[in-house]
C-alpha cells in the first residue's frame, strides 16, 4: 500500500508538475477504473462475449461497495487491491483455458501483491481453493487447472512471508489452499505416470477424501 503509488506517482505523474497531495486524490478511483477494466475482461474471457464483458463491468462499477472504496480521496489499500484481485481472477481463467504457465504466473503474482496489500486476500485464496475443488469432484481436471492454480496458492503465501506483512502458515486460508494444491498435484502425477487406471482417475480424490474421513473417524 505505500511503495506502489510512489512508484507509480514518480514515474507517472510527477515529472508533469503533479503534486502528491493532488495525485493521492485521484489514486483510488484510477485503480478502480483499472479494476472495472479488467472485469471487462473477465465476462468477455468466461462466455467469449463482449457484451457480457460490458454487462460485467457495468455491474462492479456500479455496486455500493465498491463505488465507496474507489472514490476520489479514499486514499487506502482497497484501491491497489481490487485491480490484483480480478487479475489474479482472469489470469486463472487464462491459463486454464491456454494451459499456460505464463498465465498461471502472472495470476499468482497478482494474488501475490493483493496478500501484501489486503487481507481480503484470505478470502480470495479459499475462493480458488473451492473452485479448484470443485472442479476436481467433477471430473474437469486439466494440466491448465494445475497451471493456474499452482502458482497462485504458492505465490499468495510466499510474497507476505519475504515482506514485513506476517502471515500466520497454521490458518485456514493458508492451510486449505495448500491442501486443495496437494489433491491436484496427486492427480497430476497420478495421471503422468499412470499409477491408476484411465476409468480411475474420476474416482482417484474423491476416494481418498472418503479414506481420510473414515481414518479421521477411526
Amino acid at each position: 500500500p505505500y511503495y506502489i503509488p510512489v512508484i507509480m506517482y514518480l514515474i507517472l505523474f510527477a515529472p508533469f508538475g503533479v503534486t502528491f497531495w493532488n495525485f493521492a486524490f485521484i489514486f483510488t478511483p484510477l485503480m478502480g477504473a483499472l479494476a472495472v477494466l479488467v472485469m471487462y475482461f473477465i465476462g468477455t474471457e468466461l462466455f467469449n462475449d463482449k457484451k457480457a464483458g460490458l454487462f460485467s463491468a457495468f455491474f462492479l462499477s456500479t455496486i455500493a461497495g465498491f463505488m465507496s472504496r474507489t472514490a476520489a480521496g479514499f486514499y487506502d489499500k482497497e484501491g491497489i487491491g481490487a485491480p490484483f484481485m480480478l487479475l489474479g481472477v482472469y489470469f486463472f481463467i487464462k491459463a486454464y483455458k491456454t494451459n499456460s504457465w505464463k498465465h498461471g504466473i502472472l495470476g499468482g503474482i497478482s494474488m501475490g501483491v493483493l496478500a501484501v496489500t489486503w487481507g481480503g486476500s484470505d478470502y480470495m485464496r479459499l475462493f480458488f481453493a473451492l473452485t479448484v475443488f470443485i472442479f476436481i469432484l467433477l471430473n474437469k481436471y486439466s494440466d491448465g487447472l494445475l497451471k493456474g492454480y499452482a502458482p497462485i496458492a504458492v505465490l499468495s503465501v510466499l510474497f507476505p512471508l519475504v515482506t514485513e506483512r506476517s502471515i500466520d502458515i497454521a490458518q485456514t486460508s493458508v492451510i486449505v489452499p495448500l491442501g486443495v494444491l496437494g489433491l491436484v498435484l496427486l492427480r497430476f502425477f497420478a495421471v503422468k505416470y499412470k499409477i491408476i487406471k484411465k476409468d480411475q482417475e474420476p474416482y482417484l480424490i474423491l476416494g481418498i477424501l472418503v479414506l481420510s474421513v473414515v481414518g479421521l473417524l477411526i
